[in-house]
């Protein structure tokens, strides 16, 4: 499952899209049925980067072929706050210049969803920003992964050492798409990758974040309406 979705962005980003809102919540199968397809969905933050070239304007067929070729094309970097913090790149968090390599650091988190259940990055009681900005610019691999009961116990060597590529603080260290299509674990498609995933335990975390959600819209009505009274 989560090949299809490191499919979906490495064909995203050899034509420069960057879809800046990769999360659980837009990943979606066609049907119900066993064999259907998952796709990548909500293009609604999604940016197209402009090529580092001579040339302005290139065909889908140029870029094919640069995307074939050892050298792949670049792109110009934005700078714009956009996305789900919780599957925020830092450099996205840290309102930095910021390409394609976003999108591998959300769908580092959206597997780290996949293997255990919950996210590797969220608020405090307190919704502390710094607190949460720390977390993603250090992320502590020790408590995250390595010295975690559930990952030491239930999830392969592997597929810890793609998750931790992919949630490298500095874009220029994050694998691309390209790079973590290859990695030992998803290029050795085989049951133990099915085994690593931890189903039962998404359903308690789709409805955890659903719960925040909700909490979170009243807190941001009552905050206007307090601002509302204040003004008046």
């Amino acid at each position: 499952m989560f090949e299809k979705v490191v499919l979906a962005l490495k064909c995203l980003h050899e034509r420069g899209i960057v879809h800046r809102d990769v999360k659980p919540e837009n990943l979606m199968f066609e049907s119900k049925q066993t064999d259907c397809k998952l796709k990548l969905v909500d293009f609604g933050l999604a940016v197209q980067l402009q090529p580092l070239s001579t040339q302005s304007e290139q065909t889908d067929s140029q870029l094919q072929s640069q995307s074939q070729s050892s050298q792949p094309q670049q792109w110009e970097k934005v700078k714009k706050f956009a996305g789900t913090p919780e599957f925020m790149a830092p450099e996205v968090w840290n309102d930095s210049l910021y390409d394609t390599k976003v999108d591998m650091w959300s769908a580092g988190c959206v597997l780290y969803v996949l293997l255990c259940g919950v996210m590797p990055f969220r608020f405090d009681e307190h919704r502390s920003f710094d607190v949460f900005g720390k977390n993603i610019n250090s992320p502590n691999f020790d408590a995250l992964i390595d010295n975690n009961p559930f990952w030491k116990e239930h999830v392969s060597d592997s597929a810890k050492d793609l998750v931790k590529k992919l949630l490298q603080p500095s874009p220029d260290l994050r694998i691309s798409a390209d790079e973590a299509i290859l990695h030992p674990w998803l290029k050795d498609a085989s049951d133990k990758i099915v085994n690593d995933f931890h189903f039962y335990q998404l359903r308690a975390t789709r409805i955890r974040a659903r719960f925040i959600r909700n909490v979170e819209r009243v807190l941001a009505v009552e905050r206007i309406i307090a601002l509302l009274s204040a003004e008046s």
